[in-house]
């Protein structure tokens, strides 16, 4: 989580764009289309290895990002390809410019297998303090930096979308407002966000085009344990605050994932709290003015929930995807299908472990190159491995997956999510 918000804001603007939508004929949503991925390297870390963001160029080419921790309070980058047939470590990541004993991925996006740029950030002494924006490119072979401009303040960036190879867009955080930097070739460039006066963060973007992206995060007073949800359009030229309705009951939300299938067609996914605290997943459909609650499915017997990344195809096809918590066996997978008119619950696999250990599996972010066809990374807590799972509606291959029973009982919702501000460091809460 970034920051928090106490109430609407007289500033969100109204964007009217002429509406243009993409609707498809898919095939009907069916609960036996994932399957668990290999992912070589994983296991044997101190803590938590995960998955933050993915990113498919092709059924065959996607690349993954992450963090694995090692020793105390430290962390790596991690990255690892997929090629077919199994996710395979494409590292060493290159450093940052400054040594550093925690550096975290946290977005890709890939324009090809030979052009993939991967957006996080860096510690320079151990302090959260040094906290700087971080962009390194992937060419097919190798991993190089790129210099993110000098700001004077703490930053990170959290996502990132690119059009073309040369035309990418980034976004973050930097001090205590949101942060957004394009890529034009050769170099980042900072492109104002609108000041706001409360904190702000982005923790997603997605670009239909150079001239039109959508980012999502939240905004807030961190000391009132209060936020809600922030979206911010660019046009090609500058940021507008874009207004987001709540869902009803809502104290506080967040949006932390979003796809656009075209120039004013986006879905944005995340949560809120409601009245008794309980974290419920929260979706919502912009086509070019207002985000409108688009309401998720509830997990049956899972209370507490929550999505974290999304992938449209169309304005009729969505994928999202998440984890779902309760306080008896831990979290598991969470995965809904969006059909242009409601959300559906997809099972998902877990890896097996032992039944007298907490599950604490969870998907951050998904990637679909087709109808249908899609790749899913997060993290298997039990068992402290990166998580890949894939989605394809060609090969039906896993049924539904119930609770573990007689699994070790924990104190309250353990739905995994980052750390305040620098989303590499994930905590239960």
């Amino acid at each position: 989580m970034n920051c928090v918000w106490v109430g609407w804001r007289s500033l969100l603007a109204i964007v009217v764009l002429p509406v243009v939508l993409v609707v498809l004929n898919p095939t009907p949503a069916r609960a036996d289309y994932w399957a668990p991925q290999p992912v070589s390297g994983s296991g044997g870390f101190l803590a938590l290895a995960s998955f933050a963001g993915v990113s498919c160029s092709s059924a065959s080419q996607c690349v993954a990002v992450g963090t694995a921790p090692w020793g105390t309070g430290g962390a790596f980058a991690s990255a690892s390809a997929w090629f077919g047939s199994t996710w395979t470590p494409v590292m060493p990541v290159a450093p940052p410019p400054t040594s550093s004993t925690f550096t975290v991925l946290d977005g890709v996006s890939c324009t090809s297998g030979a052009f993939c740029t991967a957006v996080g950030g860096y510690e320079t002494n151990g302090s959260s303090d040094s906290q700087t924006a971080w962009a390194v490119n992937w060419n097919g072979s190798a991993w190089t930096n790129e210099t993110t401009p000098s700001l004077g303040l703490p930053s990170a960036l959290h996502g990132i979308s690119c059009t073309s190879a040369p035309t990418c867009m980034a976004v973050g955080w930097q001090g205590n407002q949101a942060l957004a930097e394009a890529w034009d070739g050769a170099n980042w460039i900072v492109e104002p966000t609108p000041s706001l006066t409360e904190e702000a963060s982005l923790s997603a973007v997605s670009c239909a085009s150079a001239s039109s992206c959508m980012a999502v995060g939240e905004t807030g007073t961190p000391s009132s344990g209060s936020f809600s949800p922030l979206a911010e359009w660019w046009d090609g030229s500058s940021w507008t605050v874009v207004p987001v309705q709540l869902p009803a009951g809502a104290q506080r939300a967040s949006l932390e994932g979003v796809s656009c299938s075209a120039p004013t067609t986006c879905m944005a996914v995340g949560y809120y709290d409601g009245s008794g605290g309980d974290e419920t997943p929260f979706a919502a459909g912009w086509s070019g003015r207002t985000f409108v609650v688009e309401p998720p499915a509830l997990p049956s017997g899972w209370p507490y929930s929550s999505l974290s990344g999304v992938s449209c195809r169309a304005a009729n096809w969505c994928l999202a995807v998440g984890g779902a918590s309760n306080q008896s066996y831990g979290t598991e997978t969470l995965a809904e299908r969006w059909d242009g008119a409601n959300w559906t619950i997809e099972p998902t696999p877990n890896p097996d472990q032992d039944p007298e250990v907490t599950i604490l599996n969870y998907l951050n972010s998904v990637s679909c190159v087709s109808l249908g066809q899609c790749e899913a990374v997060g993290g298997a807590g039990g068992t402290n491995q990166w998580l890949a799972e894939q989605r394809s509606e060609s090969t039906p291959v896993v049924s539904a997956v119930s609770p573990r029973k007689g699994a070790t009982p924990v104190p309250g919702p353990i739905i995994i999510r980052s750390d305040s501000k620098f989303s590499g460091r994930v905590k239960p809460r």
